[in-house]
């Protein structure tokens, strides 16, 4: 009997849709990448990656889309100073988006084999990190 009932009522915290009404799973980080796994062996491709960061947390977003089931959303919500397994080994089409991620984000993905900078010098950091200060901003019209 197949452990993939079992293993995926584990692994997802949450169900639902995106705004666009593509349906969302959002799974523990030590289950992300045999979630991905599973798809990938019932035929879902890669399409996309993309993160985001939340002052303390990352959010991995990942795209897949099946011929028979059309798109899913895989998201994954960690610490920002925790790793998150790389899932090149099943597409390999991901490296380059994961890089990104650690450039822009500073999320390392374990297992993964090349990760490095590709686009900014080191100094510039992880430029999409909300890492600066908290402002007001008065409200008003223009020229107030």
């Amino acid at each position: 009997m197949s452990e993939t009932p079992r293993i995926l009522e584990q692994a997802i915290v949450e169900r639902g849709y995106d705004a666009s009404g593509i349906p969302m799973l959002r799974v523990h980080p030590d289950y992300y990448h045999k979630v991905i796994e599973i798809l990938s062996e019932n035929g879902y491709m890669f399409v996309s990656l993309s993160a985001i960061h939340w002052r303390g947390l990352f959010e991995v977003i990942v795209l897949l889309y099946s011929l028979e089931q059309g798109a899913l959303m895989i998201s994954v919500i960690f610490p920002e100073d925790e790793e998150l397994d790389s899932i090149v080994d099943l597409y390999p089409g991901a490296y380059l988006y994961e890089a990104e991620a650690y450039e822009m984000f500073g999320i390392v993905f374990r297992g993964n084999p090349r990760l490095r900078r590709h686009f900014t010098p080191e100094e510039l950091g992880h430029p999409l990190r909300k890492e600066y200060e908290l402002q007001e901003t008065p409200i008003g019209g223009w020229g107030r």
